[in-house]
């Protein structure tokens, strides 16, 4: 990613969804988005990797209209983009290996020799503990294990856009921490920019900045990361933001 680049929307709509989101997002942060289901968490996603077209806004890269900058938006995708898909997307009759290298030939210039991909490849397996089923296609793996081999699949490009929709629903507590762990190292390294949709408020241990999506329209999270990664958060700044305090107690 080019350095300085950031993200804006402004007032991005999409109409019964969707009302006049306004966010900045910069480089080597991890951006956490809370809400129900059915609150838009993954229309807004879609909106930003271009799957969706909005009805109202500006979506920004740089100061520059998305459009022009990337008038196909599968190219963008296909060179920009990491998604890890809420039901992982995976193809039926690639094994998990081929999955997860199957963003290979678009990008032989990065690493023309494919042994440097599949090493690549099998350090991710081996950070998630996917190597043992490598050669499995996704039939025959468990729900974790598939979303595993999507975030490994995401992950391989070291993608300038990261996005993450429950990228840990299916994972135990152990895995969920490597997971987020890994998503926040590589977010830096790489010097890109991450959104992870979900319901699960104990990702915000993990996050640089995080919202809170209800009625279409966003709020800011404040809260502050205490010693072993508990979290301490204002009570006027929620309830102002949220005005019922059930629309944020974590449930579904």
């Amino acid at each position: 990613m080019e350095k300085n680049r950031r993200i804006e929307l402004k007032k991005l709509r999409k109409d019964f969804v969707l009302t006049e989101i306004s966010l900045i997002l910069e480089p080597e942060c991890v951006y956490l988005i809370l809400g129900a289901s059915g609150s838009g968490k993954t229309t807004l996603l879609n909106l930003i990797a271009g799957l969706l077209k909005p009805d109202g806004g500006n979506y920004l890269w740089n100061g520059k209209e998305f459009t022009e900058l990337y008038p196909e938006p599968a190219i963008f995708r296909r060179e920009m983009v990491g998604y890890v898909f809420q039901d992982a997307d995976l193809i039926p009759e690639y094994s998990v290996r081929d999955n997860i290298l199957s963003c290979v030939s678009f990008f032989k210039k990065r690493f023309p020799d494919k042994k440097e991909w599949e090493k690549k490849a099998e350090i991710l397996e081996n950070y998630l503990d996917i190597r043992q089923i490598s050669n499995k296609n996704p039939e025959k793996i468990s729900g974790g294990e598939r979303q595993r081999a999507a975030i490994a699949r995401a992950l391989l490009k070291d993608p300038d856009l990261l996005l993450c929709d429950e990228p840990t629903s299916a994972l135990d507590d152990r895995m969920k921490r490597k997971v987020m762990e890994l998503i926040q190292k590589r977010t830096k390294e790489n010097k890109g920019i991450t959104i992870v949709v979900t319901h699960d408020w104990e990702l915000l241990k993990y996050a640089d900045f995080a919202f809170y999506l209800t009625k279409g329209r966003l709020s800011e999270i404040r809260y502050e990361k205490q010693r072993e990664n508990s979290l301490k958060f204002s009570s006027d700044i929620l309830y102002c933001s949220f005005g019922n305090r059930e629309d944020y107690t974590g449930g579904n």
